[in-house]
């Protein structure tokens, strides 16, 4: 897999739902919904969220983001961080110029590149930058704005932990101000597919809106299991009775979710978010289900719920698992999707 993380703050806009996504958040009480850049929604503010290791570093990382920036600030370490073990390797951030913005690569303080586009404030800008995060002088980068190449180079450390590779991404603003974020995908160069520069995207998210074919889960109150599983982005997570629950193996339950807008070009991924907790102390297995128009199943890995709180687990498909194709509209559009108890 080279896609690791896609966010389009569709589902997610409040501290309380992206705590549970992110492995590290901050920025209570400064983080705020926006208009998105196209279409759905952005997040502006204060926000600090730290995604959990993708996995073993890739030297190579690319990221796209939509970036809005008001007016005039002062946020000199607020951008994009790539980095390993939490530890930063490079950063993306934004400085003033006369009347607009631009964009620096850094090395901890060290400034490795300045764009020159004096970028306009008041409107949406969608960026990507490319970076071999290697030390000594095996670093290589390219920044591009709107798919046109703003700066690129070579022979720079781009490693500043001491050691290589990227395995995972962080957004950190260090001043509350009105700069909106949206659209962000991150990839690194493996595979064959989703291993370079995606171009100008748009990331779009959906919550339950019906009853799937199998719903073998009890619901905590009621019994419209997809209303107990629906709540808006920016609403906190209903826990208690507002959940639904099981403890039997082989038992799942699936969700219809409303159809996407039309969609004009690629789609490059699927990542599919469920929220669970254990009612006690202990642990069970579990596993993600997409179930086809056919009715045929697919599961990606197992992974372990054992906290009595409430983590966000994810598996990002890159083409449709059963055709071995890239995702159609109707695909998803005619797709359920779920969970399952393995053990």
């Amino acid at each position: 897999m080279t896609l690791k993380w896609i966010e389009g703050f569709e589902t997610h806009r409040i501290l309380s739902q992206l705590t549970r996504k992110y492995s590290s958040t901050s920025g209570a009480g400064a983080i705020t919904s926006q208009v998105g850049r196209v279409a759905g929604n952005a997040i502006s503010g204060q926000p600090v969220l730290v995604t959990a290791s993708f996995g073993s570093p890739q030297n190579v990382g690319i990221i796209g983001f939509g970036l809005y920036v008001a007016a005039n600030f002062t946020a000199s370490t607020s951008g994009f961080y790539l980095e390993r073990g939490g530890a930063e390797q490079c950063s993306i951030r934004f400085v003033n110029t006369a009347g607009s913005f631009n964009l620096t690569l850094n090395r901890g303080a060290t400034v490795i590149a300045t764009s020159t586009g004096n970028f306009a404030y008041g409107q949406w800008h969608f960026f990507e930058l490319k970076v071999t995060a290697r030390t000594g002088t095996n670093g290589v980068y390219e920044l591009r704005h709107n798919e046109v190449t703003e700066f690129s180079g070579s022979s720079v450390n781009l490693a500043a932990s001491g050691s290589d590779g990227i395995d995972n991404i962080a957004l950190r603003m260090a001043s509350n101000v009105d700069v909106r974020w949206d659209d962000i995908y991150f990839c690194d160069d493996q595979g064959s597919i989703n291993n370079n520069f995606k171009g100008d995207s748009q990331i779009r998210g959906g919550l339950p809106n019906g009853a799937g074919d199998v719903q073998q889960f009890t619901p905590g109150t009621g019994s419209t299991h997809h209303l107990l599983v629906d709540e808006p982005a920016t609403s906190a997570p209903s826990d208690g009775t507002d959940v639904n629950f099981d403890d039997t193996n082989a038992h799942k339950e699936l969700y219809d979710f409303g159809d996407l807008a039309t969609v004009n070009g690629n789609i490059y991924g699927l990542m599919l978010c469920s929220q669970l907790a254990m009612n006690a102390a202990g642990s069970r297995v579990l596993k993600h289900v997409y179930r086809d128009i056919s009715n045929t199943e697919y599961n990606p890995a197992n992974f372990t719920v054992n906290s009595t709180t409430y983590t966000e687990f994810h598996d990002i498909m890159e083409q449709n698992p059963i055709s071995v194709a890239d995702w159609s509209e109707s695909d998803i559009n005619n797709a359920q999707f779920g969970v399952e108890v393995v053990s």
